[in-house]
């Protein structure tokens, strides 16, 4: 069988998505099947040259999910027909195609679906403005009753479903982790440590976070900050960090390599995202380490985190409930231990072999 992957966005990225299609192609090559990625993504490219995994870059123009990329659209769309009948001539009746960014669900679904090809699209997002006020939209939902769909949580199931896809076309597979051994008890190793590991974007909420840290940090002289990621508000970040004389209690550790040494170093992880995301791998990845987490009440973060026992959950731009939550977790060190068990044991029903088995189940591999 052969597996195709396919990701035409408007902007490389690397993240939680990109990611979870290198663990998918990883799982699919290690069972014999045919792999291959077919990208304009630069950063999702080179995650497969690096695994040595087959792929190939094509370059058709931006996803049609802005105005800039609407407008030249109908050129992209004559140069992805053009690139998308080549590539349907390389591939054998009952291969899958898994399609990632709105130009091949919209172009390749029909395409692919008359050579007897199966069609999955994967969302890893919640479908927001680019989607709900796109003119394609009305493509989509024609398109989405012809293939199966699948979400990352039950929270971007609904917003499907509410967007006019059909109960029986969607299901949910959650991002799986790999779950380290059992932790002995976190909370109360060294000095309090507040991490944050994540896109340093306006809509992940890491600036407006360290804006009301400021004050927290003031009142606990002995509490530092760990920050790993980077992005559009790198540089906001670090003058804030400047203006305020923080550089030597809150640290810039930049994109990781090891997340378990950056696990083993923190007291509590903080995900204080500003919108309603589709999940919330950094999240979970804590929780599998036995990390403690407080998180903004939205979106899908609710499904990982049960406040009050497997984590922490606040309302956005709460000062006073991120202050007592931290304040809660450092010196209540009874309830945190709990915190990090519950979590710990609630992350094993996120494991990798479940989503594996998930995806091998749907796809029929």
């Amino acid at each position: 069988m052969t597996i195709c992957f396919f990701k035409f966005p408007l902007e490389d990225s690397l993240g939680g998505a990109e990611f979870h299609t290198l663990k998918l192609a990883r799982h699919f090559a290690a069972l014999g099947r045919d792999v291959k990625l077919f990208t304009s993504d630069q950063k999702l490219f080179r995650l497969f040259e690096k695994n040595n995994l087959p792929r190939q870059r094509i370059i058709i123009g931006p996803e049609p999910v802005s105005r800039a990329a609407l407008c030249r659209w109908p050129i992209t769309y004559l140069r992805a027909c053009f690139a998308f009948k080549k590539i349907l001539k390389t591939v054998p009746p009952g291969s899958v195609f898994l399609f990632q960014s709105l130009t091949e669900k919209i172009i390749l679904t029909s395409m692919a679906l008359r050579k007897g090809i199966k069609v999955f699209w994967l969302e890893h997002k919640v479908p927001g403005r680019w989607l709900r006020a796109n003119p394609l939209l009305g493509n989509y939902r024609r398109l989405a009753r012809e293939v199966q769909i699948i979400t990352v949580s039950n929270f971007a199931k609904e917003r499907f479903l509410q967007l006019g896809a059909k109960n029986n076309r969607i299901d949910v597979v959650y991002p799986g982790i790999n779950i380290p051994p059992s932790q002995s008890s976190r909370p109360g190793k060294g000095p309090f440590t507040i991490g944050i590991l994540s896109r340093l974007d306006p809509e992940k909420g890491i600036f407006n976070f360290l804006q009301i840290l400021v004050s927290v940090l003031q009142k606990h002289r002995d509490w530092k900050v760990l920050v790993a990621g980077s992005g559009k508000e790198l540089e906001k970040i670090v003058g804030l960090i400047k203006t305020g004389g923080l550089e030597d209690r809150i640290k810039m550790i930049g994109f990781l390599k090891d997340k378990t040494d950056f696990f083993s170093r923190i007291s509590v992880l903080v995900y204080p995202s500003r919108v309603a995301e589709s999940f919330g791998v950094a999240a979970l990845e804590a929780q599998g380490h036995g990390v403690p987490v407080i998180a903004t009440k939205l979106g899908a973060l609710v499904e990982i985190i049960k406040h009050g026992e497997t984590g922490l959950l606040v309302e956005p731009d709460n000062p006073e409930q991120w202050g007592q939550s931290l304040e809660r977790l450092e010196f209540d060190r009874e309830f945190a231990a709990a915190v990090s068990e519950n979590g710990r044991l609630a992350s094993l029903n996120f494991s990798e072999g479940g989503m594996f088995r998930a995806f091998d189940h749907l796809i029929q591999v």
